[in-house]
């Protein structure tokens, strides 16, 4: 009997463990980064109507499509109304994770700008956007942010050299790759790496995706105010593109 209790106990500890683990995870690494919404007010229910039917075909589409959708829509009221939407997860994201961020994205990005023409939103995962205009093919670098981490590097301009060199390698091969989306390491001394990832969104072409990249790349240059303040980690985040860089792997693709 007291064989058989210790048993069930040991399963129930497991499975509480990998339960608090679980919802670890998700609080982590599926979290919503930043939005951004127009000044264009909408009061259209029309517009409304087509925005939320554009929001729900990339949702249930893009985890389909190997994580990236477009969707348009003009069923209610005429031209005007029209809604324009892209859906992109993060290439290494399983199609599970790339639905459940798509799918609170749907739902944030209504809660953060609801009465707007134009909005996007960023997760780990993913990014969600729509607009009322034809966007498809045209480099979005207007939309963007950046995220830094609260530690610098020890020797900033060789910490630096070495993040660059890996990012731009990134931007020259990212739009010849499958699925516009690319990652590699370099290693900075014995005991650290730093490791990347770039993607693009596949509605513009691979010329374009280097040239967004570089942009992207660019806008990390913010970060430091002298080469004396270079952190240990950082994003930058367009409408169009992403890149990202860390000295541990948060990549779910690994080529060490």
């Amino acid at each position: 009997m007291g064989c058989k209790f210790n048993i069930i106990s040991s399963i129930f500890l497991i499975i509480s463990w990998l339960l608090i683990q679980t919802a670890a995870f998700s609080s982590i690494h599926d979290s919503n980064i930043s939005s951004l919404c127009t000044q264009t007010p909408n009061t259209n229910t029309n517009f409304t109507n087509n925005r939320d039917e554009v929001l729900t075909n990339l949702t249930n589409n893009a985890p389909h499509n190997y994580g990236y959708s477009i969707a348009f829509s003009s069923s209610s009221g005429n031209y005007l109304d029209s809604v324009f939407g892209l859906a992109l997860c993060r290439g290494d994201v399983s199609k599970d994770n790339c639905t459940a961020c798509l799918s609170n994205a749907k739902g944030n990005i209504t809660t953060d700008c609801p009465h707007n023409r134009r909005a996007i939103i960023w997760y780990n995962f993913c990014y969600l956007k729509f607009a009322d205009y034809d966007f498809y093919g045209q480099i979005d670098s207007k939309n963007k942010f950046c995220t830094k981490s609260v530690d610098n590097a020890h020797h900033p301009q060789k910490f630096y050299e070495k993040a660059v060199h890996l990012l731009g390698g990134l931007s020259n091969r990212t739009g010849d790759k499958e699925g516009m989306f690319d990652y590699g390491h370099v290693s900075f001394n014995i005991n650290l790496k730093i490791y990347a990832m770039a993607q693009c969104s596949r509605d513009i072409s691979s010329c374009d995706c280097k040239k967004c990249l570089e942009i992207a790349i660019d806008n990390l240059q913010d970060f430091s105010n002298s080469s004396l303040t270079i952190p240990l980690g950082g994003g930058s985040y367009t409408g169009s593109c992403f890149v990202r860089y860390e000295v541990k792997n948060f990549l779910y693709k690994n080529d060490d």
